[in-house]
């Protein structure tokens, strides 16, 4: 891969003027506390991993709100406690348009009824809920177009695989979801 962000932004200059490499994780926070449920969710968060030859460790550096990267991953949470509920979302890493530039998929849940009833399938209800595509520009900020590629989704996702399945030349995304794929 060896994909970077771009250091033409002014306000990344101060991050790439030492990186090398960029960093992607989920941050789960806890669910239960002290046998309490809480309102467990995941946030996104980029980071550049800052490293010399004359400094060990590297630092990372929340780069989130200067990428333009907006995202909080959204779990239900019933009594019943069902599968999907336990699980984190997917993320791919891709470049979905051919420009040469790392973009961002991340996979989103819905909401699910409490209880459940059999044979239901899990609607996203409004934004808050959609599967999120992020492009990124030239200058290493991103720009969401989830809306324009019409990936926002249906079901509770779950995962992504990327590849070209129909060997177009494009990378294919495949999500996994409860309510369909």
């Amino acid at each position: 891969m060896g994909q970077t962000l771009s250091s033409a932004n002014p306000a990344l200059q101060p991050i790439f003027s030492r990186s090398l490499t960029v960093a992607v994780w989920y941050d789960f926070r806890a669910r239960y506390h002290d046998g309490l449920k809480r309102s467990g969710q995941a946030f996104f968060i980029l980071c550049a991993f800052l490293l010399t030859a004359s400094e060990t460790p590297g630092n990372f550096v929340d780069i989130t709100s200067a990428s333009g990267v907006r995202f909080q991953h959204v779990a239900s949470h019933t009594s019943k406690k069902y599968l999907p509920e336990t699980m984190g979302s997917g993320v791919a890493l891709f470049d979905y348009d051919n420009d040469g530039r790392l973009d961002i998929f991340l996979v989103n849940g819905a909401p699910l009824t409490d209880p459940t009833p059999k044979g239901t399938i899990p609607q996203k209800t409004g934004p808050a809920h959609w599967n999120r595509l992020f492009h990124q520009k030239s200058d290493g900020t991103f720009e969401d177009v989830t809306e324009k590629a019409g990936l926002s989704g249906v079901g509770y996702g779950m995962g992504v695989a990327v590849g070209d399945f129909d060997n177009d030349g494009y990378e294919d995304l495949y999500v996994t979801a409860y309510g369909g794929n």
